[in-house]
């Protein structure tokens, strides 16, 4: 199980709590897969990184650690 932590309120949650707190969301019709990680504790909403930045942070990783 893959568990996340929110980073405003410090609470930890799991994926499945995360995907049941998105299907009650009066939106998920309208915008699956939107990319928007909501607390199911306090509700905030934060972004979760896109695939791009991901590869941006991978490849300043192996720079810093002088492999190219």
């Amino acid at each position: 199980m893959n568990e996340q932590k929110c980073h405003f309120c410090g609470y930890r949650y799991t994926e499945e709590e995360l995907r049941d707190k998105c299907g009650r969301c009066p939106l998920a019709s309208l915008h699956a897969g939107c990319g928007a990680s909501c607390c199911p504790n306090c509700g905030i909403e934060l972004r979760m990184k896109s695939s791009i930045v991901e590869m941006v942070e991978r490849v300043a990783a192996r720079l810093k650690a002088g492999k190219r």
